[in-house]
């Protein structure tokens, strides 16, 4: 019989070139070179946090009824998938880091915390996706 070691499912590194923030039309990519690291999604509980991320990136704002409630628990869910990242903030200076941390995601712009959200939403795992 084969030996079993333990293992874990690793990490996902992702690169923040694509977040996009924009002022008054125009366009800025402020992590360029910058990058999240996400573990994915394992438990009931996280399942069930992935399909409110999914519900307010699919729906419009109106409908779902974002509340300071409602972003707070995001920004939780969000601060225990985020591992660790070398995002910095508008003066290059290194922000917090969010793990378990929910008041750092709560300090991010719109356009930067909605473009974590879509990076959750498709980080999950082709197996994950079929379990949900």
């Amino acid at each position: 019989m084969a030996e079993r070691r333990k293992s874990k499912i690793p990490s996902r590194r992702i690169q923040a070139d694509s977040c996009v923030v924009t002022d008054r039309g125009d366009s800025y990519y402020p992590h360029v070179g910058e990058w999240i690291e996400m573990r994915p999604l394992r438990s009931i509980q996280e399942q069930l946090d992935l399909l409110r991320l999914r519900e307010l990136s699919t729906a419009d704002g109106a409908e779902v009824g974002v509340t300071e409630a409602r972003l707070l628990a995001i920004c939780v869910a969000l601060s225990k998938q985020i591992i660790i990242w070398n995002w910095t903030d508008d003066l290059d200076r290194p922000l917090g880091q969010p793990h378990e941390c929910p008041e750092v995601l709560m300090a991010l712009s719109n356009e930067e915390l909605t473009w974590i959200i879509m990076q959750a939403i498709t980080t999950e795992t082709e197996g994950e996706r079929k379990n949900a």
